[in-house]
């Protein structure tokens, strides 16, 4: 986009022409080294359990924001985010109501948690929106988050080849590292394959880049396939769909999808049967070593064919209309596979009657055997009784909602499972029931006119863009969040929003769209200069405040059993930072049980409950306590409450029986019990 010349342009190109070249690339580079380390963050984020934990998340939450702040002092960048003023006026007023939805939240360190990881998102999207990117390194940058991801993923599959044993690595046959949850484990993969593979089928790509982000496609979906996430396959189908409508290049896009194809197609069966293996217990070692060695087998190969084809494709090129002859053939050979699949539907039972049985599995949450590849389980999930709630919730509070990241309140008392889900499993569900009509109408409007904008610069040109990779990756993290809880993965959530910024932005940078005018001198520029700093302020506050508590937390469960005073003050400390959070004074009641000091241990129960009267476990361990004191009818009282909160808690429910059988249940064996209950479970799915 052409820009107006200042005066500091002037000089800096005046400095060059004598030789004082290095104010010039400075500035240049710069963009070029934010977006690198944001990169890094997000690499760093999948490596520790997907950014999951408030330990991982806050810091690069904050540094990010610190390079947003330092990206406005670019002329370009701000004149990139004028181009974007409306989607992300609207992306900041949804996190602004996340934020007043702590007033009405029933637990409001949730509340919190929930508005400031939308405030990252907001973040991550105004930054790439506004930092002036060549097509070029937007090219190098997406390669590079790739590439990456695929290497993590080699080395975590390499680490649990060479592990005794599949625990730790797998979660109920599925792999599930450097991520523990699977699916999300699964999505961070295929969120970088679609963009990959459209930039390795740029005939303007280098042989070499072609080559490696083709190999890393490969790997990147082989390792999807030891996730086996049912989801995925709907999701990655929708997104095939949706590049094969924006692409205007059709033809191409099917070449290299088929490379991809020919070349993981060999390691599919050596890579599915490792499931079985770890679910029976035999053969894990051997099974998974095939199938590493199937899956760099799938990397070598695909690198070769898309080496191959890239020297081809330099040398021969292919007319438009024979490109839709072949593109018309290629269509009615779908149509005639779409007519053969129909056909053996009809010959293996009627459409409706299997189309009744999996509304049943689905409904009733039925699980299919453990012997069967979770691929093939069929539809039998929780996520029919977690909808129910959110629309339920959505329902029962349908202006504001019950407030960010509070759907657990709800979900603990009306679940007919015993699965506990703490979040909504939908990005739009979430919106809808912890934001209410006012949150999903300002987000919803915000994905409909940023994605609209990524849409336009993909389309734009007949060669395969960054921007039409950006979308692609968008579009598969968009198709899969609607059906799972990735919001709370900042591994997966903020590159999506990253590369929707930076779609975006290619429309701005390409002189497309036009710019607002800037605020004239006057009293209207001075205050929103002065608005923009109170929001900067603010902000930084409230990311740094709750970093610096749970740090604090972190540090005293650390000192407890050795210098316990220290660790009591450093939580009243964390307290006072983050007055909203009940993590503190829970922490105190941990370190008093393991000490033995019940009254400690029931000041900081009652204190937590002051922040947060919902939390069944606080009115448990008080019922515990008030049982080992033989206070009977107190603890009876405590535990009903808890069991109120959470009709369907196992350890509640256990402690209730203990307790009417005379024989209350200790502090220690409440830990036991549940540690039993965790026994299989890490990482974020022992949350």
């Amino acid at each position: 986009m052409a820009h107006p010349t200042t005066q500091t342009e002037k000089t800096v190109v005046g400095l060059a022409d004598r030789g004082g070249e290095a104010p010039f690339r400075i500035a240049s580079v710069l963009p070029a080294v934010f977006a690198l380390v944001s990169i890094f963050i997000f690499c760093l984020w999948t490596e520790h359990d997907g950014g999951f934990a408030a330990e991982q998340w806050l810091p690069g939450a904050l540094a990010l924001l610190g390079l947003l702040l330092a990206s406005l002092g670019s002329d370009r960048a701000r004149a990139n985010l004028r181009a974007a003023r409306v989607p992300l006026l609207l992306f900041g007023l949804y996190t602004l109501w996340s934020y007043a939805s702590i007033i009405w939240a029933q637990v409001r360190g949730d509340a919190l948690d929930g508005a400031n990881r939308t405030l990252l998102y907001l973040c991550v999207f105004a930054l790439f929106s506004g930092l002036p990117l060549s097509e070029r390194l937007r090219v190098l940058l997406i390669s590079a988050w790739g590439i990456t991801l695929a290497i993590l993923g080699c080395v975590a599959v390499g680490f649990a080849a060479a592990a005794p044993g599949p625990m730790g690595h797998f979660v109920e046959g599925r792999l599930a590292s450097p991520i523990s949850y699977p699916d999300a484990n699964v999505a961070v993969l295929l969120s970088a394959f679609l963009p990959l593979l459209v930039l390795a089928s740029r005939r303007e790509a280098h042989i070499l880049l072609r080559a490696t982000a083709g190999g890393a496609s490969a790997i990147l979906v082989g390792l999807a396939l030891l996730g086996q996430s049912r989801g995925s396959l709907f999701a990655l189908s929708l997104a095939l769909v949706l590049c094969l409508i924006v692409s205007r290049n059709l033809l191409r896009f099917l070449v290299h999808v088929g490379l991809v194809a020919v070349a993981v197609a060999p390691a599919v069966p050596d890579l599915l049967h490792v499931y079985t293996a770890v679910v029976n217990g035999r053969g894990y070692a051997s099974t998974l070593t095939t199938g590493v060695e199937w899956l760099g087998a799938s990397g070598f190969i695909a690198a070769a064919l898309f080496a191959v084809t890239g020297i081809v494709d330099l040398r021969i090129q292919i007319g438009a209309e024979t490109c839709d002859r072949i593109c018309r053939v290629l269509l009615v050979i779908s149509a005639a596979a779409l007519l053969v699949g129909a056909a053996t539907l009809f010959a293996f039972g009627h459409p409706i009657t299997r189309a009744r049985t999996a509304w049943h599995d689905f409904a009733t949450n039925k699980k299919a055997s453990a012997q069967t590849l979770h691929l093939a389980s069929g539809l039998g999930t929780s996520r029919y009784d977690v909808w129910r709630i959110a629309l339920d919730e959505f329902a029962d509070h349908p202006v504001g909602g019950v407030g960010a990241d509070n759907y657990i309140v709800g979900y603990l008392q009306q679940r007919r499972t015993g699965e506990t889900a703490r979040y909504p499993e939908s990005t739009e569900l979430r919106a809808l029931s912890e934001t209410g009509v006012i949150g999903g109408v300002l987000f919803f409007s915000f994905l409909v006119l940023a994605f609209r904008r990524a849409l336009l610069a993909a389309r734009r040109t007949a060669t395969p863009s960054a921007a039409l990779a950006c979308v692609a990756g968008f579009g598969y993290w968009f198709f899969h969040s609607s059906i799972d809880w990735f919001w709370e993965f900042p591994a997966l959530t903020a590159p999506a929003f990253a590369l929707l910024g930076i779609a975006g932005a290619s429309l701005a940078e390409g002189g497309i769209e036009r710019a607002a005018p800037r605020l004239r001198a006057g009293v209207i520029r001075t205050v929103s200069r002065a608005g923009a700093v109170a929001l900067a302020v603010a902000a930084t506050g409230a990311l740094l405040l709750p970093w610096l508590a749970v740090r604090q937390t972190d540090q005293a469960l650390a000192l407890g059993r050795t210098n316990p005073t220290r660790a009591y003050a450093l939580l009243r400390d964390a307290g006072r930072l983050n007055p909203l959070s009940e993590t503190p004074p829970l922490a105190e009641a941990t370190l008093a049980a393991n000490a033995g000091d019940r009254a400690r241990e029931r000041r900081a129960l009652l204190a937590a409950l002051r922040r947060n009267r919902w939390d069944w476990y606080a009115y448990m361990m008080l019922g515990i306590i008030a049982g080992r004191e033989h206070h009977l009818a107190v603890s009876r009282v405590y535990i009903a409450r808890a069991r109120r909160l959470s009709p369907l808690d196992q350890v509640a429910l256990y402690a209730q029986q203990r307790l009417d059988r005379g024989s209350p249940m200790t502090e220690h064996e409440v830990g036991q019990v549940l540690l039993l209950e965790t026994r299989n479970l890490r990482g974020v799915t022992q949350r």
